[in-house]
């Protein structure tokens, strides 16, 4: 039945591939009892359950299905739009017996607009379709909290496989009827730094009536117990169920996801992280970065749909390009704000790795020491401290690698013997745990206070935190400004 104007005007290119990949007869379905199978499309009811064909009951009958449809597995790259647009106007023709289209084969104002939508899907645009009950199925028959056991129709006991429920933990009550995506305009994508990437899931339902749901939208004074509630299947709460070996899998697209400055959350990859956390990053650079390349494929996608309409009647009334549709899927974030929402979750992940790289560094032959005052004059003071933070004192190795680092007021030796006796410390314990010999290795320091003219400069407290450090500090000229 042809859709409606309306109802074309509400729908983007994304929802309408999506909706075309689900009803297709290659696309693997679950069953309530964690059984996975294939349906031809068309059919519903009793006729849909009549002619499933089960991939998972035949000795590696889904294997061999995902290696011939699904090669890439979970990642999915969207066709080629110019082909799926010619098949909308093969959609309105006949066929005849042996399945040559007759004549009547012509360009609608419907299939027309159904056609113009296929290039806001641009061809290789990368999805993730993540189903782990579809294509990590060998990863989650490892983990019992995964197995539904039941009664097969010969009797015997059969195992699917089935994501629990992240309230009751259980997933007897669990079902999967239907996947997100099929509300008009309702995509969810991954920030990367080169594209959104679309995400779609399973709507995962507990039906289970003991279970309390979500506690925090529980309503009526019997909240332990709430009717039948459906969640998605990359929701914080499902991930935090499945096996270290999954998340691995997906961890370089569902990297985490922060705040996106407007009250809600965005989800963006290993690889967005990376770019936000270099050094050399300008938050609003990156931004620009990623508009300037958004744009440009904006602009070989209408490209692609010219090309298209020149080898089409010139005669017709084709409609444009729909940029707003496009960007609801594909664009990237939208200010500065959530770049840095980005690096403030990113950051904060990466920091106890940082801090165990930091706290195992070694100073080597030799270490060199110095106070900034540039750097501390564009910061505050800490407000849970009641001394002024002037100066930021530094010790490190040959190499120019950060041992240690402190505040203080002004610059002062006293500060510099704590950095060193830590120092020291950290290397009798390394050197105790591996069998090194860190505190001996040390053989000269530098600063640019030099010996401070002491009378014997082989009586300087470096001497003793470093007994093979023979005397005072050497004077430096590569020191901090």
């Amino acid at each position: 039945m042809p859709l409606t104007k309306k109802r074309l005007e509400d729908l983007s290119g994304q929802d309408l591939y999506i909706r075309a990949m689900y009803r297709s007869k290659e696309f693997p379905l679950v069953d309530d009892n964690g059984e996975v199978y294939l349906v031809p499309p068309g059919l519903s009811g009793r006729q849909s359950v009549k002619e499933r064909k089960y991939l998972t009951g035949a000795a590696k009958g889904l294997t061999q299905h995902l290696n011939q449809h699904f090669l890439q597995g979970a990642i999915h790259h969207a066709t080629n739009p110019v082909m799926r647009a010619l098949k909308r106007k093969e959609a309105g023709g006949q066929r005849t017996l042996l399945g040559a289209l007759t004549a009547s084969a012509r360009w609608t104002p419907n299939n027309m607009a159904l056609a113009a939508k296929e290039f806001e899907v641009p061809c290789s645009a990368k999805m993730l379709l993540f189903l782990p009950e579809i294509f990590d199925r060998a990863i989650l028959r490892k983990d019992p909290k995964f197995c539904y056991e039941y009664e097969g129709k010969d009797g015997k006991t059969r195992v699917g496989v089935k994501t629990p429920c992240p309230w009751c933990k259980s997933n007897k009550h669990v079902s999967f009827p239907d996947k997100s995506g099929l509300k008009a305009g309702k995509h969810r994508a991954i920030a990367d730094y080169r594209a959104s990437i679309p995400i779609y899931c399973h709507r995962i339902k507990c039906s289970n009536p003991q279970c309390r749901g979500n506690p925090s939208t529980a309503k009526g004074d019997d909240s332990d117990k709430v009717s039948s509630h459906t969640i998605l299947g990359y929701s914080h709460g499902v991930l935090s169920l499945y096996p270290k070996e999954l998340l691995q899998k997906y961890a370089q697209h569902l990297y985490t996801e922060a705040e996106d400055g407007g009250g809600g959350a965005i989800m963006f990859t290993s690889g967005l992280a990376f770019e936000v956390l270099r050094d050399e990053t300008n938050f609003s650079e990156l931004l620009r970065h990623m508009h300037d390349a958004f744009e440009r494929s904006v602009s070989n996608s209408i490209s692609a749909y010219v090309a298209f309409l020149k080898t089409q009647s010139a005669d017709l009334n084709w409609p444009d390009f729909s940029v707003k549709n496009y960007r609801s899927v594909f664009g990237p974030p939208k200010s500065v704000d959530t770049i840095i929402q980005i690096f403030h979750k990113s950051f904060d992940l990466v920091f106890p790795y940082l801090q165990r790289d930091l706290f195992n560094r070694v100073p080597g032959d030799s270490i060199k020491m110095d106070g900034t005052f540039r750097f501390l004059s564009k910061t505050k003071n800490d407000k849970q401290s009641s001394e002024e933070t002037k100066c930021l004192h530094v010790v490190w190795d040959q190499y120019g690698y950060v041992l240690s680092w402190a505040f203080s007021g002004p610059e002062n030796d006293e500060c510099f013997q704590r950095l060193n006796c830590h120092l020291r410390k950290r290397c009798e314990r390394i050197d105790q745990r591996d069998g090194t010999k860190h505190v001996d290795a040390v053989k000269a320091a530098f600063s640019d206070t030099c010996c401070q003219r002491l009378e014997d400069p082989t009586l300087h407290w470096i001497t003793v935190i470093w007994p093979s450090v023979p005397r005072a500090l050497l004077v430096s000229s590569n020191t901090l400004a």
